[in-house]
């Protein structure tokens, strides 16, 4: 699907949307302790993870222990 046809499929649905944000992006070796490193930062609470189930088993669950890690109490939902 492309970004003209989400968008008008957006608009279409009548939905009121409050989108985040994008603060950071990074593509390198080791990324996913660098997001542990930059959700930690960012959160004095729980987290919630959502993610599809092909994306919680290929990042989410790594995601979730590293977080732990740190000390942060994770729920993750797929």
């Amino acid at each position: 699907m492309n970004m003209i046809s989400l968008q008008q499929r957006i608009e279409a649905s009548g939905e009121t949307l409050y989108p985040l944000p994008v603060e950071l992006l990074i593509v390198e070796e080791n990324a996913l302790s660098k997001a542990a490193d930059f959700i930690a930062s960012r959160v004095d609470n729980g987290i919630l993870l959502v993610a599809d189930r092909n994306t919680h088993k290929a990042a989410g669950e790594r995601l979730c222990k590293l977080l732990e890690e740190q000390g942060h109490y994770v729920a993750s939902t797929c």
